[in-house]
């Protein structure tokens, strides 16, 4: 007799069904994909995180870039990036209306320097100058915080600058909260100022020594040579654009935004006075701000995480990014507000690393929503930073 010829209960269809989903559903939810969604399900706007496993080659998705209705005049002070001596790095003429200043200069060498910025009037009537918004930090070796914190400042309107009026050809420092400021050692000094005049003008930014008054040196100072440091320098008419694509669906991603590459998106071109060069390049669009507007939908029933990626972090000069953005939505579909990349102590280092910056909830069958983005060229970073769409399970 068969000890072991007992009667067993029949497995049936039905129960090796269930037990095929079940283990499917154990092996899903160890599985990587089912990890990135735990992770981005739970994380918050400006948080840090870990995609483990994410193929990071996504494709692009096509975009419309076109210059905005309205541009100020941007001066881009970024050439010769570093100076140890005093003298001018810019000197620009601007037309009534908005002027875009940005300044990005480092001082070498142990003696401390102030860089600053003076406006002439060129007219025979008093010129008012207007502050729409103004960004200072205080200066530092740390260039990817400064960086972070100036466009943080500049695109929160956290900070004031008190407009004032030029006599008739006179002169008059552009911030006096700059100049209370010294840089030595590789230290960065960075600010951003958008202002409008009503007369003709002449813009300068220079290094001087700290004793030194800017009104009465800045005509006495030495031009510095361009050279192959910095982003460049002079004045460019277009500073401003609008960016759109193709709806765009959670079921189709991932799948990423690509400006300011050089390549499929140009640097825009303008002038250098102090060199007498036209059609010099702002190498990396700095101080250019894209204005994105998104239609989306989630036809699939998953959320997109937007998150910003650092492709080029192996390079030691690229290794972090630290950066701010703005964020809204006409339909209410997210809350308004500008975004630190990281809100942390921390920096964004290189892939499977990202930052998120803002999460769309899947939307009700058939119903589109939209989300604006409003993106700088970071300055202290390597272009491009690939805004990547990513869609995941809440």
């Amino acid at each position: 007799m068969d000890m072991n010829n007992t009667k067993r209960p029949a497995f049936s269809v039905s129960s090796l069904s269930m037990l095929l989903l079940l283990t499917a559903a154990v092996l899903s939810a160890g599985s990587p994909a089912a990890a990135n969604d735990q992770t981005l399900s739970q994380a918050s706007a400006g948080d840090l995180v870990t995609l483990s496993n994410f193929n990071f080659s996504v494709p692009s998705i096509p975009l419309k870039i076109t210059t905005a209705q309205g541009q100020a005049q941007l001066l881009l002070s970024d050439n010769p990036e570093y100076t140890s001596t005093n003298g001018v790095l810019l000197r620009e003429a601007v037309e009534p209306g908005t002027v875009r200043l940005y300044i990005y200069q480092v001082i070498s060498g142990s003696t401390p320097k102030v860089i600053t910025s003076v406006i002439r009037n060129l007219s025979a009537s008093p010129m008012k100058v207007s502050f729409s918004k103004c960004a200072r930090v205080k200066p530092s070796a740390a260039y990817n915080r400064v960086a972070q914190d100036a466009l943080d400042i500049f695109l929160s309107g956290s900070m004031t600058c008190n407009g004032f009026t030029v006599p008739p050809n006179g002169k008059a420092v552009i911030d006096s909260g700059l100049e209370k400021f010294s840089a030595t050692n590789d230290q960065l000094t960075h600010g951003i100022y958008e202002f409008d005049v009503d007369q003709p003008a002449v813009v300068t930014v220079f290094a001087k020594d700290t004793w030194q008054n800017s009104v009465s040196v800045v005509d006495n100072l030495p031009i510095l040579p361009r050279n192959e440091n910095g982003a460049g320098r002079g004045r460019f008419p277009t500073s401003n654009f609008n960016v759109e694509s193709a709806p765009v669906d959670s079921a189709s991603g991932p799948f990423q935004f690509v400006v300011a590459d050089g390549q499929t998106d140009h640097w825009v071109a303008g002038n250098d006075t102090l060199a007498g060069i036209s059609g010099v390049e702002n190498v990396g669009n700095y101080g250019t701000f894209y204005r994105f507007r998104i239609k989306y939908t989630t036809s699939d029933g998953r959320g997109l995480a937007l998150v910003v990626t650092n492709p080029t972090g192996g390079n030691d000069m690229c290794r972090y990014l630290a950066t701010a953005m703005g964020v809204s939505s006409p339909d209410g579909l997210v809350p308004a507000q500008t975004v630190r990349i990281p809100n942390g102590d921390e920096m964004l280092n290189v892939n499977p690393d990202v930052v998120v910056i803002q999460k769309l909830p899947p939307l009700t069958a058939g119903r589109t929503g939209t989300v604006d983005l409003l993106y700088s060229p970071p300055g202290a970073a390597c272009l491009p930073t690939p805004l990547v769409f990513v869609p995941y399970k809440q």
